[in-house]
């Protein structure tokens, strides 16, 4: 029994196509302060959508550490037409995957946790806190490891 590396299942690779597609259009150098400004927008209103979401979208809001007060109403409150830019490219990527809705969530909130990796939204923001994974939780959680090219 070989375990396969999460970046070689079809939504692991979904996800780095996606991610590659976004840092590829809409990337640039984070220490300038547009881009950053420009990501920064897009993650507070993609923690905003998500505040609103289901429980595990709402969980991943908390894990953040971002002040709701940062993010809530950005999606109203921000009229930053390249973080709506990013946002619509980002939804039409994932539409275009075959995964369920509960998948293409999944996904979404995972190409944003990378995406924040590489372009931190806000001084301050902690990254390894934000990536740090109960790894227990999570596998009582789901469950299943993808284990020779299936779920187990």
């Amino acid at each position: 029994m070989t375990t396969v590396r999460w970046q070689d299942t079809p939504q692991g690779k979904a996800i780095g196509s996606i991610i590659e597609y976004l840092v590829g259009n809409f990337g640039g150098d984070v220490k300038n302060p547009k881009v950053r400004k420009k990501w920064e927008s897009f993650y507070m209103q993609e923690l905003d959508a998500a505040s609103l979401g289901s429980k595990l979208s709402k969980e991943w809001v908390k894990s953040s550490q971002i002040p709701e007060d940062k993010y809530k109403n950005s999606l109203i409150d921000d009229e930053s037409e390249e973080a709506e830019a990013i946002q619509m490219a980002l939804t039409m990527r994932i539409m275009r995957t075959p995964f369920s809705k509960k998948d293409k969530e999944k996904i979404r909130r995972n190409v944003v946790s990378w995406i924040m990796f590489a372009y931190p939204p806000a001084e301050g923001f902690d990254v390894k806190g934000f990536f740090k994974r109960d790894v227990e939780k999570r596998k009582k959680r789901l469950g299943k490891s993808y284990i020779e090219g299936k779920w187990q």
